[in-house]
């Protein structure tokens, strides 16, 4: 049996077990919270709480990871919100997952964001820790930590290295090809994740630092989750953006409640 073959085998599975989920709940406003997580150091955040809270989803955009987040609580403004995770926040509310979404660090805001190595180093496990110790005051339901695109290595990283406990993974569309700076998915310790782990790719997926084939080949690197699975997603909407832009398959536009929904499943444990 080919890998595709393979791959088609686990999401026809997969699509079967998640068509039958409860259907959403209302959707929570959202506000802007800011820590203080280093010296000198803000790191701001969407926070999206619905009124039952059945698990925590921390959000990880791909790109220089900034969103250009301003403001203060509920009035607070959005310069870059394009990327899936983003605009798709509160379709994860929906499904009762209280959402935090980072931006890019104050030290972070310029020039290549969240690139040149912070998304696997220290200061970004610090600024994180901080943000799941608030999200712990907000509600004791498992956290899960979800990444597009680049976004995946911080979220595969910080699964590994977080001083508190972390209940799930989810990589979408991941970065599988080092690019310039040497650092994929698979130059990952990814051995080390000991939780649930879920890989989204879209078939068309057209990003060359993407391919859709390598997503067999990123599962089996997660020799001790307890729970793996990789999903091979088709259609959507025609890209309007380039094809590692958020508006394309890359993004999965036009699938954003549909791969929400898997996600959501997923965690459930369906």
């Amino acid at each position: 049996m080919s890998e595709f073959t393979t791959t088609k085998a686990v999401i026809a599975v997969c699509v079967a077990l998640c068509v039958a989920l409860p259907a959403p709940v209302a959707a929570a406003t959202d506000e802007l919270v800011t820590l203080m997580t280093r010296d000198g150091v803000e790191q701001r955040f969407i926070l999206v709480k619905p009124d039952k809270v059945n698990a925590t989803v921390i959000l990880f955009a791909g790109g220089s990871g900034k969103l250009g987040l301003s403001g203060r609580g509920k009035d607070y403004e959005i310069t870059h919100g394009n990327n899936f995770l983003v605009r798709a926040r509160d379709l994860f509310a929906r499904h009762g997952l209280m959402v935090a979404v980072p931006d890019a660090p104050s030290d972070r805001q310029s020039g290549a964001g969240m690139r040149r190595g912070y998304r696997t180093g220290h200061a970004h496990l610090k600024d994180i820790d901080a943000i799941i110790a608030y999200l712990r005051e907000q509600s004791p339901a498992p956290i899960w930590l979800v990444g597009a695109s680049r976004g995946v290595l911080s979220a595969a990283h910080i699964a590994t290295r977080a001083r508190q406990e972390i209940s799930g993974l989810i990589l979408a569309a991941p970065v599988t090809k080092p690019g310039k700076h040497g650092v994929s998915a698979l130059t990952l310790d990814l051995e080390a994740v000991t939780v649930p782990t879920l890989i989204v790719a879209h078939a068309q997926d057209a990003c060359h630092v993407s391919p859709p084939r390598d997503a067999l080949k990123l599962v089996r690197r997660f020799t001790n989750a307890p729970r793996t699975m990789a999903m091979l997603l088709t259609g959507g909407n025609a890209p309007m953006s380039r094809p590692c832009k958020a508006r394309s398959y890359h993004g999965f536009f036009g699938l954003e409640a549909r791969v929400v929904e898997y996600m959501a499943g997923f965690i459930g444990g369906d």
